[in-house]
């Protein structure tokens, strides 16, 4: 079994399936083989980042990476968000938003 595969394996079995409806896997955003191994046995990504302009900027070749990871594995994994964290309100302020938008193009 590739190395890559495992966790997938583990999640796709029968009973693992029956007991759970969803499965919340939190990895570092590096390309480690326990991130590449839960990008396997995904379907949706969820991207937490601080709105400001490192943080932002960072998303951008991450996502770029995680695009070159699915299109080589040919897995059907999506973008399901990218979420503002550490934010002080319910609404984003003009200077997160414009973060937000640059880190969603």
């Amino acid at each position: 079994l590739d190395e890559r595969y495992r966790l997938a394996h583990l999640l796709l079995q029968p009973a693992v399936r029956r007991d759970y409806s969803m499965i919340i896997i939190d990895t570092p955003p590096r390309m480690t083989l326990g991130t590449v191994n839960a990008f396997v046995a995904s379907h949706y990504v969820v991207v937490p980042t601080i709105l400001d302009r490192v943080s932002s900027e960072a998303v951008v070749p991450f996502l770029k990476q995680v695009e070159t990871l699915r299109a080589d594995l040919d897995l059907d994994l999506r973008l399901a968000a990218i979420v503002g964290m550490m934010t002080r309100t319910a609404m984003l302020n003009a200077t997160e938003q414009r973060y937000l938008d640059q880190a969603i193009s």
